[in-house]
């Protein structure tokens, strides 16, 4: 498991090494392997502090979360460098996403300084609705520029669409369309249904037996048999 971790890192290093030039924080990448180690398998690093050692093993026992709440940062970086606590659970082992964010930015400064340059603080977005929602093993952010386009008239009232992006000129294509939308009188829109649909689901056995029955569907008389069917079962 250790390796595959290891092997998924370097895969997400490489395609974020692009968005990461592109933002001012290429110094970050590449990453020694030693990060690597430190987030796929246990760090194996000797300490001299023993009763954080015997705390550690206490608080194990007790199988809750923020077993860790009450241990210094000094004695859960030790305990992380140890491996006796895995950096990816900080969050669910202090019962505070801020504060492991902070401690892991500490772990992971041994092997890469540079983490420093990525922001952390002053972040409005609270970090706990980020813990087992869209990321993990949490360091920082990276802020996305946010341009506005138009105004945009929808059925007479006019709105601005805010846009967060890296992609040059695409504020200014959706900003000229509007114009030209808005010139032109704004847009009109009208319901013309409300409602939902439905429709059965057919599991086959593999990827051929789907093959043929899409080609047997394409007869328009088989297809109205299976229709027939359906339509005489399902509500």
């Amino acid at each position: 498991p250790g390796s595959r971790l290891a092997q998924f890192w370097r895969s997400m290093l490489r395609l974020s090494s692009v968005f990461a030039r592109r933002s001012g924080l290429e110094s970050i990448l590449p990453l020694r392997p030693s990060f690597l180690r430190a987030f796929s398998s246990p760090a194996a690093k000797k300490s001299t502090s023993t009763e954080a050692s015997h705390a550690a093993s206490s608080a194990k026992k007790e199988h809750k979360d923020a077993a860790f709440a009450e241990f210094s940062d000094e004695e859960v970086l030790s305990l992380l460098r140890k491996g006796e606590l895995l950096a990816y659970n900080l969050e669910r082992d202090l019962g505070d996403a801020h504060r492991a964010v902070t401690i892991r930015r500490a772990f992971l400064s041994r092997d890469c300084n540079a983490v420093s340059e990525l922001p952390h603080e002053n972040f409005k977005f609270d970090y706990e609705a980020v813990k087992g929602a869209c990321c993990e093993n949490v360091i920082g952010f990276i802020a996305l520029p946010v341009g506005v386009a138009g105004p945009l008239i929808v059925d007479g009232v006019e709105y601005h669409v805010p846009l967060a992006t890296s992609e040059g000129a695409l504020v200014a294509s959706v900003h000229r369309g509007c114009k030209a939308l808005s010139v032109a009188g704004g847009v009109s829109t009208i319901l013309l249904a409300d409602g939902m649909t439905r429709a059965p689901v057919l599991t086959m056995d593999s990827a051929r037996r789907a093959g043929e029955l899409r080609q047997w569907l394409n007869v328009s008389s088989n297809y109205a048999q299976v229709e027939d069917a359906f339509n005489g079962t399902s509500r």
